[in-house]
This record gives C-alpha cells, structure tokens and sequence, in this order.
C-alpha cells in the first residue's frame, strides 16, 4: 500500500504537510507478518505507526512548530523500517 499527500496545515497559510510511504506486508511461515515501510515525510509534525493498537514506528520533530522549512518538502526525513508483527493469539 503507498500513501501519498499534502495538506495544509490546519488554521494557517502556508506550506503543505507531505509525506509519501509505502508499505508492504509479507506473511512468514511462523504466522508472524513482516511489515517493511519505506518513503519520506516532512520534518514536521510528528507521527506515529500503529498496528494491532500497537505503536511500532514513531517521529518527534525537534521544532515546536511549523515553519516554512520543515514543511512543503523543503527537508524531508527518508523512512526505512521493518517490524515483526505477531498474530493475535501470539500477543
């Protein structure tokens, strides 16, 4: 699944909110999922991945705030991850 956006920041003017991640999901013989997630974002605001309830990714910005340059896709934060999800009755 790939996921692609950009949208204002909300009550403001100014330079979108973008990111674009893909994600994939490969079920492993044990039951358990391997889920790989790759892509960018901007350096603001934060995030955070959650499956099953569970959070397995996150980002925290180090501004307190939006800016013109950590929005829009001026600096972006590359995204390479992987997580093992166990299946329910394993949890």
């Amino acid at each position: 699944m790939e996921f692609e956006t950009g949208s204002s920041y909300p009550f403001r003017n100014g330079p979108q909110i973008n990111y674009d991640l893909a994600f994939t999901f490969e079920r492993l013989s044990n039951g358990e999922t391997m889920v790989r997630v790759f892509g960018w974002h901007d350096a603001f605001p934060a995030y955070e991945i959650i499956i099953n309830g569970t959070v397995v990714g996150q980002y925290y910005p180090t501004d307190p705030g939006p800016t013109i340059l950590n929005l829009g896709g001026v600096y972006t934060v590359t995204v390479v991850a992987e997580f093992l999800v166990l299946p329910p009755d394993r949890r």
